[in-house]
């Protein structure tokens, strides 16, 4: 069937829209950190937030989760493997490394991924996209070179707690393809994330004497909190609607937005220095994803 030129155009503005968004939270992530919240404590009350956007979006569109032992396990792990264990990580991270580098080293995500399934034989291993994937990681190798933006011991160590959210992300991407349950709407399926990555996040708090502080009125954290809760919830409401309509791999090139807009952000609002081995860095993890793409299982609207 071919789309229409109008429809193409929109689908491009919402393609770009999503990796602005989520570029933009790279950058909110250090705004919610730097003004004395624990990394935790920013975790657990954006996690709140979203689950509580979640319940009334369900409730709009009168959808019940189910909860019966299949589905409560598909939870419980995507839960933490996607969403308690990577977001606290992640925020951590944010209060040591500057935006522009955390964006390449989660870019990493994809091409994890692909690499994870040709070892599980999930997806056949191709010389492009070896190729792709071998960039992605002499991206990372270029900024951990002594002399370069990373050149403390600490900037590698944050560096390594990075890649092991990738790792988390890309855990969760696989059991998602072999365990989803058939048939779970991907709202659906954030919102039983979410409820499990709460109540984790409850238990990590209270497990390390984390005060669950809220103050009075929107002071930067706490915008910066609400705002990455939302554009959350609308950047993966615009990837369902992309995938559902415009294909996987339309739906896939957010992964070239996504990066760039996050090192771009960080520039603007962060007044983070745009590098000469973060643009070399950025323009070899965009390489490698144009290389690992996958191929077109529904028609591109391109």
């Amino acid at each position: 069937m071919k789309v229409s030129l109008d429809r193409v155009f929109w689908y491009r503005v919402i393609l770009v829209t999503i990796g602005l968004g989520w570029g933009l939270t790279v950058s909110l992530a250090t705004i919610a950190t730097s003004t004395g919240f624990d990394p935790l404590a920013v975790t657990f009350w954006s996690t709140v937030l979203t689950f509580v956007l979640l319940t009334l979006i369900l409730l709009i569109l009168r959808r019940r989760p189910p909860l019966d032992a299949r589905h409560i396990r598909f939870f419980a792990l995507t839960g933490f493997l996607g969403t308690a264990f990577p977001h606290a990580l992640t925020l951590y991270v944010a209060k040591e490394l500057p935006a522009g580098i955390r964006a390449i080293v989660f870019a990493l995500i994809p091409m994890m991924t692909l690499l994870a399934s040709f070892l599980l034989r999930f997806e056949q291993a191709t010389i492009r996209r070896l190729i792709g994937i071998s960039l992605g990681f002499a991206a990372v190798v270029l900024l951990v070179q002594p002399g370069t933006d990373a050149r403390s011991t600490s900037d590698l160590f944050w560096i390594g707690v990075a890649l092991i959210v990738s790792v988390s992300y890309t855990a969760e991407n696989l059991y998602i393809s072999v365990r989803r349950p058939e048939g779970l709407h991907p709202l659906t399926a954030l919102w039983g994330m979410n409820a499990v990555a709460v109540g984790l996040l409850f238990l990590a708090m209270v497990a390390m004497g984390i005060e669950f502080r809220v103050e009075i009125g929107l002071g930067e954290a706490e915008v910066a909190i609400l705002a990455m809760s939302v554009i959350h919830i609308g950047c993966y409401a615009g990837l369902i609607f992309l995938l559902s309509h415009g294909g996987a791999v339309f739906g896939s090139q957010v992964a070239y937005i996504v990066t760039p807009a996050g090192i771009f952000w960080g520039a603007l609002i962060l007044s983070e220095d745009l590098t000469l081995t973060i643009i070399i860095s950025t323009i070899m993890v965009l390489t490698g994803l144009a290389f690992t793409q996958p191929r077109a299982k529904t028609q591109s609207p391109s």
